[in-house]
């Protein structure tokens, strides 16, 4: 883990890859330009990696609390949790650019939990790309406490190519907020200087944002702040719940943009999470996530075609997602998946604890030993077997907290460990 409090923790330049995997990036503090990663000209790759409490702090507009791309190659972010960073505008990300064309900007079952756009737009994600055939994919991703003061409280977009494709597929954008006026966006704000992108929304929820200086009070998912109007070439709606729908100077959107089931523009304007229907239960703080309660509107209400047509089988817990009746559900987690981070149930049956390096597990009878190892969003990083009263494996490439599952006899005993 890094925590590093006194300055930026990376800069990435033309020709460098930078990989980062299982590890915490914190308190990163960047001049005008991202707390904790600054990308100009090379590529990025970060897998089971947490963002928390990076600052880009300055007088010029700092942008991308946790991350910003000025120029890059590939960007690729998978089982990241972006908390509680900051920035005037890209609360967490801030994406200006990509080197070149046709380059695939990635976020798979990632979490922003928290993140604050403290003068202008975006309190998770900002882009602005400017390279052409770009294409954004936000997959089993869920939003949850964003906040933004200027316009587009989660995700914005803006003046960007109408080459570009942004797909948001199978993501839970719930419980953000905006505190400018009405039509600068809660939810996603498509921007005034838009060129026209294609914005494709597939088996997803997007409710309960809403607008309000200092308390909700106007209900906002969708914003199209632009110049034109939607239709069919530029937004496709499947499959989705999108509570209140705003469009700029009296503009409607064309039901040719919707296809398959959808519940579209349900929540009136003034805000009240009553008027919610996709039956999300109350945000999982331990797992950054919304799961479904029993008998949601959003079970089984997704296209499988959309994951499939990806190779996606997981859901944003890396639960298997069955497909059943070419069904899923809407939204990040599956309903009734088997989750791979397991729930904590101590027991005397084996006992585990890290000594001189080693992560250790000790049973009481003689048994095949089964580890599976979780980092806390859910990914599994290690996974060893053994026969006897006695299980070691390195972990000298693990720091943090941990869910350990243990398996015996058929029985699962698991643990929260903290490995130092």
């Amino acid at each position: 883990d890094v925590t590093y409090n006194t300055g930026r923790i990376f800069r990435v330049n033309t020709g460098i890859t930078l990989t980062l995997k299982n590890l915490t990036l914190k308190d990163g503090v960047g001049t005008e330009k991202a707390g904790a990663i600054h990308v100009n000209g090379g590529a990025l790759v970060a897998e089971n990696v947490v963002f928390e409490g990076n600052e880009a702090m300055g007088v010029n507009q700092p942008a991308g609390g946790a991350v910003q791309i000025d120029k890059s190659t590939g960007l690729s972010f998978k089982h990241c949790v972006f908390k509680n960073n900051k920035a005037e505008k890209g609360g967490a990300v801030y994406i200006q650019d990509t080197q070149t064309a046709s380059t695939e900007i990635r976020f798979e079952a990632c979490s922003f939990v928290e993140n604050d756009a403290t003068a202008r737009g975006a309190g998770a994600l900002f882009f602005r790309l400017l390279a052409e055939s770009n294409t954004i994919n936000i997959i089993n991703c869920t939003f949850s406490g964003n906040k933004s003061s200027g316009n587009g409280g989660t995700i914005s977009i803006y003046n960007t190519p109408a080459s570009t494709t942004c797909n948001i597929v199978n993501s839970t954008i719930v419980g953000n907020i905006g505190r400018s006026g009405g039509g600068s966006g809660a939810g996603i704000l498509v921007g005034e200087n838009d060129k026209g992108i294609m914005l494709r929304i597939q088996n997803s929820i997007i409710e309960g944002n809403a607008l309000g200086a200092t308390a909700a009070n106007t209900a906002e998912d969708l914003t199209y702040f632009s110049t034109y109007e939607p239709s069919s070439s530029t937004l496709r709606v499947s499959n989705s719940f999108i509570g209140n729908v705003f469009v700029s100077g009296a503009r409607t959107i064309a039901a040719e943009c919707y296809e398959g089931d959808n519940h579209w523009n349900y929540m009136p304007r003034t805000y009240d999470p009553i008027n919610m229907l996709s039956g999300v239960d109350n945000f999982d703080a331990a797992l950054n996530v919304y799961k479904l309660k029993e008998g949601a509107m959003a079970i089984d209400f997704g296209n499988a075609t959309y994951l499939q047509t990806l190779n996606i089988t997981t859901d944003g817990l890396g639960a298997t997602r069955t497909f059943a009746n070419a069904k899923c559900s809407a939204g990040a987690v599956e309903y009734g998946a088997v989750n791979a981070l397991p729930a904590i149930n101590l027991s005397d049956a084996a006992k585990i604890y890290q000594h001189n390096g080693q992560l250790i597990v000790k049973t009481v009878e003689s048994n095949e030993i089964n580890l599976n190892l979780y980092s806390t969003n859910g990914q599994c990083v290690l996974q060893q077997s053994a026969v006897g009263t006695e299980l070691n494996v390195s972990a000298t490439q693990f720091k943090g907290i941990y869910i350990a599952k243990v398996t015996l006899k058929g029985k699962e005993f698991t643990q929260k460990v903290v490995i130092k």
